[in-house]
């Protein structure tokens, strides 16, 4: 999941515009860029989240960032798949 996102969130940065702003619901299309770079830079940072070893978290004195990066990704795939009804 952790490469799959490394990979994803790059792309919403590059095809912003012709891929995923004209999926945004017009209540927010006023929004659309912001919200797409948005939804881009939380799957970088979940991605690298995700794939950063345990141990690496262990001496940052942050035990359960995996954790709560998989909870915050959560929301985002929630709206992913409402939004390819």
């Amino acid at each position: 999941m952790g490469a799959m996102l490394l990979f994803g969130g790059p792309d919403h940065f590059l095809s912003a515009e012709f891929r995923y702003a004209p999926t945004i619901p017009d209540l927010l299309a006023n929004d659309a860029l912001a919200l797409v770079w948005f939804t881009g830079a939380t799957g970088i940072a979940g991605g690298l989240a995700r794939m950063a070893p345990q141990t690496l978290y262990d001496r940052l004195v942050i035990p359960r960032l995996r954790h709560l990066a998989g909870w915050l990704l959560a929301p985002q795939y929630g709206l992913m798949a409402v939004n390819r009804l």
